[in-house]
């Protein structure tokens, strides 16, 4: 199974910051980086790979999470 392309939306610097393996940049609010990340996801997930979207708040606290593509399959145990 390939990883997930990981985008993370993250406050430093009073700045709102946009980062991935590839690529960051900066935003003046947090819906602006969402939004460009939401795109960034789902353009990755049409070049066919599975990729992730992890919003964290101020405190540096995991908000929510979205996944683009298959979900891998659940285990028990």
């Amino acid at each position: 199974m390939a990883k997930r392309f990981v985008i993370r939306v993250q406050y430093k610097a009073k700045a709102w910051y946009l980062k991935s393996p590839v690529d960051s940049r900066n935003y003046p609010t947090q819906a602006a980086a969402i939004q460009d990340g939401r795109e960034w996801a789902r353009q990755r997930w049409f070049s066919g790979y599975p990729s992730q979207l992890v919003v964290h708040g101020k405190s540096g606290r995991i908000l929510w999470e979205s996944t683009f593509g298959r979900d891998p399959k659940r285990f028990p145990g």
